[in-house]
């Protein structure tokens, strides 16, 4: 197998060595996972597993902040399972990673690119926050907050976010909404309000 080799590191390792990152900074590397996604989404697939440990952060040609999204291992074509795990488990629509899936995710209904969307807002509330939207001891807990509470506005959860714009903490609070149709419909709208 050849693939590509990356230097740099993941954007758990940038938040876990930095806290929360500034408006500028986390908008840049969301605009680009926004293009990574539109990308995949107009082929037909989505990635449903979209967190912070696979977006990695690298430079490249003296361009910090360069992103890649990584890890398609349990992406879904339309309605074809892309893994083989998941073709022979039957169950693939309930994988993620807790702190950061859809609420239709957990409740094992049908996914499309908006659960992507969810998860991208659940990252850009750690990015200017500092903490994902939901946390908890048990990761039971964890998803059915995802299905049942709302977020906690930024400054609430971290008072230094106090100077993010409100139009930003609108557009993240509209992508962690419970409802499908309530979010963004589409990477390229997210990117357009970025």
């Amino acid at each position: 197998i050849v693939m590509e080799y990356l230097d740099g590191e993941t954007l758990t390792g940038t938040l876990s060595r930095e806290g929360r990152l500034d408006v500028p900074r986390a908008l840049h590397m969301a605009r680009q996972v926004c293009k990574s996604l539109a990308e995949a989404h107009a082929v037909g697939i989505v990635h449903r597993d979209l967190k912070a440990d696979n977006i990695f952060i690298c430079e490249v040609y003296g361009e910090k902040d360069f992103v890649k999204v990584l890890d398609f291992g349990i992406a879904k074509i339309l309605d074809q399972e892309v893994t083989e795990q998941a073709s022979s488990s039957g169950n693939a629509r309930s994988w993620g990673s807790p702190l950061y899936m859809s609420p239709e995710q957990v409740l094992n209904s049908p996914v499309d690119l908006r659960s992507d969307l969810y998860s991208l807002g659940c990252i850009l509330y750690q990015m200017l926050t500092g903490r994902p939207p939901f946390t908890a001891e048990k990761a039971i807990d964890v998803v059915m907050a995802h299905v049942e509470k709302a977020p906690e506005p930024f400054v609430e959860v971290a008072p230094e976010a106090a100077g993010v714009p409100q139009q930003i903490e609108d557009l993240v609070m509209r992508m962690l909404a419970k409802e499908p149709h309530d979010r963004p419909q589409t990477a390229e709208q997210v990117l357009e309000l970025i």
